[in-house]
Formats: C-alpha cells, structure tokens, sequence
C-alpha cells in the first residue's frame, strides 16, 4: 500500500500518478513478503534527481548510431550533437533517434535538436491561432546539417518537443 491505498486495485497509470502526487512530501510504504505475514513499512523521502535527456547513444553496427533522447531540456540539442559526434558523428552510415516515451519539454531544444538534421532556412515550426499572429521558425543560416539518413521511433506516449522534432522530419523526407 501507499499512503494506506492498496496498490492491488491500481493499475500502472494509477500508481505512477500516486507516486507522482507526492513528489513534495513523504510516502508510507507497506509491503508483504510472500511466506512473512507482517508488514514491512518504509518511509519514502523524495529527492530530486538530474537524469540526462540523452540517456544512451552507441552503434547498432555496419555504421548505424543509436541515440535515445529521453526528454527535451535546455541542453538536450547540445547533448544530442555530442553523443553523435561520440559514436562516429558525420562518418555514420545512418542513425535512430529514439524519441519513444518522450514527453517533450523545451521547444528551443526541439528546434536545435531538428537543426542538426535539416537544411539551412527550411522550416521547423509554424504555429497559427485566432488571436495570435502567426509565425515560422526556420531552421538558422549557420546551420551544418547531417547528411547520413535518419529514422525516428515515436509511440503513443511521445509527445510535445518529441512531436515537433519528428514532424519536422517527416515534413522534409
């Protein structure tokens, strides 16, 4: 149980979200042994923790990287360029850029991070609305693109930054 809820009656998406509820403040966890008929009781003290946004990068083999962006945050285009630059970088016969799971985040680091795959001044973004004058961010003139092929993996829980990066390169082949 947590915080006296039993966690047979929730389902994944349930318990990430108890958990997630109480990020702020202490959990009282109880757990039973399978053969031990007490219960074991445990305080949970959260703390924050630096995850990278790209968690791995390596080669897949015959010049294939793999690079995994876990989540979009104000380094993550920089740290993208560094993990392909690490395994072989413009020598690369092709790369995948694991976007799966993503929930997005900082939309300057999407651009960045589509920049490193696009042509100078084609266009990353543009977004419309009623009240809101319109606008289009190009990818920058400075920009030096990879030119290896690229294939993007995308789920059902990607999302936001994740989704402009790879709109971006279907929209450009």
């Amino acid at each position: 149980a947590i915080n006296g809820i039993a966690l047979s009656r929730l389902d994944i998406d349930q318990l990430i979200q108890l958990l997630s509820e109480s990020r702020q403040q202490k959990v009282d966890l109880q757990i039973r042994r399978p053969g031990v008929s007490r219960l074991l009781q445990f305080i949970l003290v959260p703390e924050s923790m630096e995850q990278p946004s790209v968690d791995r990068a390596f080669v897949l083999g015959s010049g294939i990287g793999y690079v995994r962006v876990a989540s979009f945050d104000e380094k993550t285009g920089s740290l993208v360029k560094d993990a392909i630059e690490r395994i072989g970088g413009s020598k690369l016969q092709g790369l995948v850029l694991d976007l799966r799971n993503n929930p997005g985040g900082v939309v300057g680091a999407a651009l960045e991070t589509a920049s490193l795959f696009l042509k100078p001044k084609q266009k990353v973004l543009s977004v419309k609305g009623r009240s809101v004058k319109g606008e289009e961010v190009d990818v920058p003139d400075t920009a030096t693109p990879y030119t290896f092929p690229l294939a993007v993996l995308m789920n059902g829980k990607s999302a936001s930054a994740s989704e402009i990066v790879a709109g971006a390169m279907q929209d450009h082949d």
